[in-house]
């Protein structure tokens, strides 16, 4: 299984849930809180981790600045709390879905 780093936006309560189902989970806050985004990225690359996140910023970095990411980013869009059903379409892409280098998925809750 990949290494999963989580961002300083996600819940704790992912990274406790994710560990049970036998992934090995880094939080930001636990590495460098406040750090930069582009510095997240590269603390993604260091530990060969996918990034959870729910900045959209990563996406202004990767797809209006151009930056070369190396790594997977899934981008939860959540605008109505759901956390439960977000946590469990995040867990089915993890299951289900190659990530490679240039991926970048939205889960919305829609």
């Amino acid at each position: 299984m990949r290494n999963i780093l989580l961002d300083e936006n996600i819940s704790y309560q992912y990274m406790l849930e994710l560990e049970k189902l036998g992934y090995t989970v880094l939080h930001i806050s636990d590495l460098e809180p406040g750090t930069s985004d582009t510095h997240v990225l590269h603390l993604a690359t260091k530990h060969n981790a996918i990034l959870v996140t729910q900045d959209s910023d990563f996406g202004h970095l990767i797809y209006r600045d151009d930056f070369d990411h190396t790594l997977p980013i899934i981008y939860i869009r959540d605008k109505t709390q759901q956390k439960r059903v977000m946590f469990e379409r995040l867990v089915t892409i993890l299951g289900t879905v190659t990530l490679d280098v240039h991926t970048y998925i939205t889960i919305n809750n829609l």
